[in-house]
């Protein structure tokens, strides 16, 4: 198990709520608002987190008509309240009230890259490309019994 470090603006309000049985925990707004239809507004949350080193908070929409903006992932060394622009994607304003679950987070381990650089053109190979097929279906010509006709 991986601990995060996390403190609370408000001592009383409970931010994060674990979704029973997975890894997931659902994410509250500290305040309400109200969005307008298809705008975007910068939801508090009132956690503050530390994420270790080698792993990433990931933070997604959650409720219907809601979409969080940017594919929001909170590294190690970002310390700081979650703070969540969420838009707002129906035609009607929508109403958040505080408490509300407004997205939800996930840890994922993340590891480190190292890049290669080609620069040899024989490591470099072209990509296949294929003709398409052209396939033309002949059919067959009723006879004159078949088709009820007949010569004369």
């Amino acid at each position: 198990m991986v601990e995060i470090k996390f403190s609370k603006v408000v001592k009383d309000f409970v931010p994060i709520i674990p979704i029973a049985g997975t890894p997931v925990w659902n994410i509250r707004a500290l305040k309400g608002a109200v969005i307008r239809p298809y705008s975007v507004s910068k939801m508090r949350t009132g956690v503050i987190t530390e994420v270790p080193k080698g792993y990433e908070l990931v933070i997604r929409g959650k409720p219907e008509g809601l979409t969080v903006i940017g594919g929001l992932g909170i590294t190690y060394g970002n310390i700081g309240e979650i703070i969540i622009p969420v838009k707002n994607n129906y035609a009607f304003s929508k109403k958040i009230q505080a408490g509300d679950v407004i997205a939800e987070m996930v840890l994922r381990k993340i590891e480190d890259i190292e890049w290669k650089e080609i620069t040899e053109t024989e490591e470099v190979k072209e990509p296949e490309v294929k003709e398409p097929e052209i396939i033309v279906e002949k059919t067959e010509e009723k006879d004159a019994v078949s088709s009820g006709k007949q010569d004369n």
